[in-house]
């Protein structure tokens, strides 16, 4: 089976396979090889009936992994109908059981993936349905030895930080940079590990050194350190010989930001002092966007339970599989609800948060009752650390409801009936206004356009946003496979509102390959359009440089790109015009991209490896030569070639919009097996650019395609699956056919 479906984590029940085997014992005396034979002839059958069966439930059902398999058996369970369907046969070992044990049993069973069975649970629905059926110690159970089992511990490791602290305070002596030193070295390790993150990876050089900055910053925030000019920082290359263990160039850079003053001086540095790390507020990001959209029912009596951990999990997973299996969050998750609990004691909640905007945790303390305040120290010096946007997260805890909120948890993206065939609704709830001047929500990842300029595509895009019901041929049908791509990826929320359809429409007619003078209508539908905008090219200049580093930053995080190795590319675009242009070692995906003169830059921009380490962690190795810098060269040659135009007045905008269209492709193609390393003009021709037949209803658009030789491959992949809810086309879904299938 490896042969034929790779690492493919698709799970296919099939149940019946009609294997004929004709073995001849004489000729084959070897009973190994026998078995081999007999197993691959199996093999063959068993895919043999896969691709004839693929459309018929009734002897083939697929579920896209394990995760999903046993979600739909959850959900079926609740609803009394999982012994009733004959794919269920994995489990009925739990048929002597109730429903809570069989549901306790089957997800015990496949802790390994919790996380995963949580998203398709939050996609059904089912999320509080399964939790209410579930005691507290399964749940903490789960939780613990579940969700946390990626994690070595979620407790700080004194043993294991001492060593750290002890080297970082000898860098400061080295490099003299104290203000004043601390009375007490012991204790100042005491209070530094008891807000400190797990022990990191000793065998991560980027982990040692990240636990070395966390001193620095620690001390930093208490006022241990002054602040040092560049030159002064120059001395960590006297050192460095001492710390050959650590990634010196990271841990200068980071020492320039903790140390050296802002260009406008400020003397209250607490902004300076209480930040998260990138990805921390990213996540943090997303968190206040889960509580202000869809209010998951938090127990207000029990802040810091399991079943309030499971619950926000699943909310932020059905919010964005982004976190699916980032070890990070669990342990940010729980951090945030012991914090919640230990604000709750304090007598006045709301002026605890007030005064932890000040970074005042003395005074909060005092508001604690004396037996708890060692439990709430370290939680609450831990949020300080997180700063507003942390705090902003748990203001929303302290200010929703528990009552009502069961409703308000069907605000998540859910099917309403069958989770095989139905309809998927979504719907949004207001945003809390607490705290709105440091409301961090995933709209603050967008593009601000100005509306106020001349030509802005808001008013064209306003007037052609009312899709009309109709029927038409296209010759670009195929681009609707893409809508996957854009959805997961949440280009609605990176790319202003009045400048998405715009995007879009580029996008899909460089996907299409169609000439630009003539629209075909599926490329104006594609982008919610009746009609086409018109944009005038300083707009596009203004936002694109923006759009490309959220995408940029978007690909890490779906780990698109690891950032390991930049190749670096220059671009004659003619009238004295050139670009820099930086690959990546993820096949079809350039990220990054800056044009202009000749004389402006000659160089490629230094700020691109600023933004590539703080992205993606990695110092990258730079290759300008080479055999595999050719071969990067000539992928981009051939990938500009499929998705450029020829419009020399928007040259600068057309290359960054051909690399971006790029990445979107590339990403689509990830779950295609095999072929997913395939090049720009192989996935194009092969599977987006073909024609079919399209029609609108005021609740889907079916999308009927001209049958391809590989449609074997995106239907195993699942894509041509439903695409639910489109928010850009009025919230209809996507529905495929293949034509004479």
């Amino acid at each position: 089976m490896e042969h034929w479906l790779g690492d493919d984590p698709t799970v296919y029940v099939l149940r019946h396979v009609d294997a004929r085997l004709l073995l001849n014992t004489a000729a084959t005396p070897d009973e190994t090889q026998m078995v081999q034979e007999w197993g691959g002839k199996l093999a063959e059958a068993v895919m043999r009936t896969i691709a004839r069966d693929a459309d018929n439930k009734q002897t083939l059902v697929r579920f896209d992994n394990q995760a999903h398999f046993v979600a739909h058996f959850l959900v079926d369970l609740i609803a009394g109908q999982a012994w009733t369907q004959w794919f269920y046969g994995a489990f009925s070992a739990l048929k002597r059981y109730n429903t809570a044990d069989s549901a306790k049993a089957v997800l015990l069973q496949n802790r390994e993936h919790l996380p995963h069975i949580l998203h398709y649970l939050s996609q059904y629905g089912a999320v509080e349905e399964v939790l209410s059926i579930l005691d507290p110690q399964t749940i903490q159970a789960l939780w613990d030895a579940g969700l946390d089992a990626y994690h070595t511990s979620l407790e700080p490791d004194a043993e294991a930080l001492q060593p750290l602290f002890i080297r970082a305070l000898w860098l400061v002596d080295t490099l003299d940079l104290w203000a004043h030193r601390p009375a007490d070295e012991a204790a100042l390790f005491e209070e530094f590990w008891r807000i400190s993150s797990p022990a990191p990876d000793w065998h991560n050089q980027r982990a040692l050194t990240n636990a070395i900055i966390d001193v620095l910053r620690f001390l930093v925030s208490g006022g241990y350190l002054r602040q040092v000019d560049q030159t002064h920082l120059s001395r960590v290359d006297l050192v460095q010989d001492n710390f050959d263990w650590l990634d010196v160039d990271w841990l200068r850079q980071r020492l320039f930001d903790l140390l050296t003053p802002p260009s406008q001086a400020d003397p209250n540095l607490s902004a300076f002092r209480h930040t998260p790390t990138p990805r921390q507020r990213e996540l943090l990001i997303d968190l206040a966007a889960v509580l202000a959209q869809y209010s998951p029912p938090l127990d207000q009596q029990n802040p810091a339970s399991a079943t309030n951990a499971m619950r926000l999990y699943a909310a932020l997973l059905a919010h964005t599989s982004r976190w699916t299996d980032d070890a990070m969050v669990t342990g940010l998750i729980d951090r945030l609800l012991r914090a919640w609990e230990s604000i709750s004691e304090a007598a006045n909640p709301a002026e605890a948060i007030r005064l932890l905007l000040q970074a005042d945790v003395i005074t909060v303390l005092q508001h604690i009752p004396s037996a708890k305040r060692d439990y709430a120290d370290a939680h609450i010096r831990f949020l300080v650390q997180l700063g507003k946007s942390g705090i902003q997260v748990i203001s929303s805890f302290i200010a929703s409801s528990a009552a009502g909120q069961a409703q308000a948890w069907s605000n998540l993206p859910s099917e309403a009936a069958h989770p095989l065939d139905a309809a998927q609704t979504s719907s949004s709830a207001h945003i809390d206004d607490t705290l709105d001047d440091l409301a961090i929500l995933s709209q603050s990842e967008q593009i601000t356009a100005d509306n106020s300029h001349t030509g802005s595509p808001k008013a064209a895009a306003e007037q052609s946003r009312s899709l009309v019901e109709d029927s038409f041929g296209s010759a670009c049908a195929g681009i609707f496979l893409l809508i996957r791509a854009i959805t997961d990826m949440r280009i609605p929320l990176l790319v202003a509102e009045e400048f998405i359809r715009p995007f879009l429409l580029n996008s899909a007619t460089r996907w299409s390959g169609l000439a630009t003078q003539r629209l075909d209508p599926a490329l104006l539908l594609f982008a919610g359009l009746t009609a086409s905008p018109v944009v005038p090219h300083d707009y596009w200049q203004q936002h694109i440089p923006s759009i490309q580093t959220a995408l940029f930053r978007k690909l890490v995080g779906q780990r698109a790109i690891d950032g390991t190795t930049l190749y670096r590319h220059r671009l004659e675009l003619g009238d004295d015009r050139i670009a820099w242009i930086a690959g990546t070692e993820s096949v079809g995906i350039w990220p990054l991209c800056t044009s202009g003169s000749t004389d402006d830059i000659h160089h490629s921009p230094s700020e691109w490896l600023t933004l590539w380490e703080a992205t993606t962690g990695h110092q990258p190795t730079i290759l300008t030569s080479g055999d595999e810098h050719a071969a990067n060269w000539q992928a981009l040659q051939n990938t500009l070639q499929m998705l450029g135009t020829d419009d020399a007045a928007l040259a600068d905008m057309n290359l960054s919009m051909a690399l971006m269209s790029a990445s979107l492709l590339h990403i689509w193609a990830r779950w295609l097996g095999r072929l997913s390393g395939s090049s720009t003009p192989y996935l194009l021709n092969e599977f987006i650019r073909r024609p079919g037949h399209i029609t609108v209803t005021p609740r889907q658009i079916t999308v009927e395609l001209v049958n391809r030789p590989l449609d074997i491959v995106i239907q195993m992949a699942s894509y041509l699956d439903p695409i639910r809810s489109v928010p850009w086309l009025d919230q209809r879904s996507i529905h495929f056919r293949i034509r004479g299938s």
